[in-house]
């Protein structure tokens, strides 16, 4: 088992964590989007941080039939496995997780045009009912699919459903 850390000081108390457990895995201060090289072919590759593109280092370092696992931009996690002729990788996504971006990945805009950057002057009750908004998975990750920079919120108060964006 390889595990790879950007941070120097990270990647220290990781291995100090790891075998303090007695987990047998080498770890390295090095930028996960490139993989590691040396260790590969790997039966599974898992990110422990949000990507918006599976870095094709991971499918190239991973055995025809291994898996490769990661957060995926600002909606949930894909899970993939890597086609027979090493060419591509397929599989699935899971909605509705947040994750730790790749450094450099840009901040979610604040959309003050929508938000506005004070409070509203013409606050009102919302005239639909939110509970679909609340409880249907998937109208949340269509929504973020649509609008990924938006971070929808909802939340139950005594009488009703509340509902953001962000």
């Amino acid at each position: 088992m390889v595990s790879l850390e950007v941070d120097d000081e990270l990647a220290r108390q990781a291995k100090e964590h790891l075998d303090g457990a007695g987990a047998d895995a080498a770890v390295v201060a090095a930028d996960g989007a490139g993989g590691w090289p040396p260790g590969a072919p790997y039966d599974r590759v898992i990110s422990t941080y949000a990507v918006d593109q599976v870095p094709w280092a991971w499918v190239e370092q991973t055995r025809p039939g291994g898996r490769i696992v990661t957060p995926w931009g600002r909606l949930g996690h894909v899970a993939l496995t890597v086609a027979e002729d090493h060419r591509s990788a397929v599989g699935w996504m899971q909605g509705l997780a947040t994750f730790m971006p790749a450094r450099g990945t840009p901040p979610a805009s604040s959309w003050p045009h929508v938000r506005g950057t004070g409070p509203a002057d013409d606050e009102r009750p919302f005239a639909r009912d939110l509970h679909a908004l609340k409880d249907d998975a998937h109208l949340i990750f269509a929504l973020r699919i649509h609008l990924p920079d938006v971070q929808i919120s909802t939340g139950m108060d005594d009488d009703s459903v509340a509902g953001g964006l962000n």
